[in-house]
């Protein structure tokens, strides 16, 4: 028997392409069954991502007065159990939380004093020592080739998913048939802090390309470079996005990354720039992450 999902808030992944996601997978594996895209009215579980209450004016203005309030001020104990059960949440249906945000940063608050004030099951970046009842599942997890889970998404804005065995190893120095250029590039849509405090450090050992725009597949474009800046646009706890593996993956060398606490990237592989060609001779990873944890925590909720 199929497993009834419900997607709420989510701007991405959203419909379909949500059933071929490294999170759906997973949950068909917990479950052993196949999961079924339906309303929230009959799901057994809805997936909450934090954009549940976008279409409500005020931006996040609105989610610290609905979300940040103390509990003694609130209308409801539970705001988004609440939003769902007016949508027709049956009740002994499962919520699961996600968030690919980093609920350290300010502009989250409001949904991470939520999510820690509950007994909701959570896949965030925080790991179990911070987050005892949650599972700590970085954004890149989302565009691995995991071997136990069949028929994930493809990664096609990039061009490829990540074989963990690229991950698991150092770069491979550039052969002489390959014509890298060698300078960096920062792909982003806005140049803001931190980056842009970085980049002129940066300048300073690279001359660094700044793209905005592109067209085509991340990794063509990446794959054109010596190196690459993959700094986050905010520290977490944990916080790790797919800026690092995209670069890694292209062959590029990676510069002006801040390892967040709790990081799981290799530590020897940053700090001063000017050995950043350390990464031709350690792996991104020194062990390779864990899906099967992951699957053992979601087989709770079809329990």
């Amino acid at each position: 028997m199929a497993l009834s999902v419900s997607i709420v808030g989510a701007i991405r992944g959203e419909g379909e392409a949500w059933t071929r996601g490294a999170v759906a997978r997973a949950l068909e594996e917990a479950c052993g069954s196949p999961v079924k895209l339906t309303s929230v009215a009959r799901c057994d579980v809805a997936v909450v991502y934090p954009y549940l209450f976008d279409t409500l004016p005020f931006g996040r203005v609105r989610d610290d007065v609905i979300l940040g309030l103390p509990k003694r001020l609130r209308l409801f104990d539970d705001p988004v159990e609440w939003a769902l059960r007016r949508r027709g949440l049956p009740k002994g249906s499962q919520i699961l939380f996600v968030s690919h945000e980093n609920l350290d940063a300010p502009q989250w608050w409001a949904w991470k004093r939520w999510i820690l004030s509950t007994q909701h099951p959570r896949l965030t970046f925080w790991p179990h020592a911070l987050d005892p009842l949650g599972f700590r599942f970085p954004y890149w997890w989302c565009y691995v080739r995991w071997p136990r889970l069949k028929n994930t998404n493809s990664y096609d804005r990039y061009g490829r998913l990540y074989e963990l065995e690229t991950l698991l190893s150092p770069l491979r120095k550039p052969s002489s048939r390959v014509v890298r250029e060698n300078r960096g590039v920062l792909l982003a849509q806005r140049l803001t802090f931190p980056r842009d405090g970085l980049m002129s450090t940066l300048q300073k050992r690279w001359t660094i390309d700044y793209v905005s725009k592109w067209q085509g597949k991340k990794i063509d474009l990446l794959q054109k470079y010596a190196a690459a800046v993959v700094t986050e646009n905010s520290v977490g706890y944990g916080y790790e996005t797919e800026k690092l593996p995209d670069a890694w993956v292209a062959g590029c060398i990676p510069i002006g990354y801040v390892p967040a606490p709790f990081c799981s990237f290799n530590a020897k592989l940053f700090g001063d720039e000017t050995e950043s060609y350390t990464a031709y001779e350690e792996p991104l990873l020194l062990e390779p992450p864990d899906i099967g944890s992951l699957i053992l925590y979601l087989a709770k909720l079809s329990a």
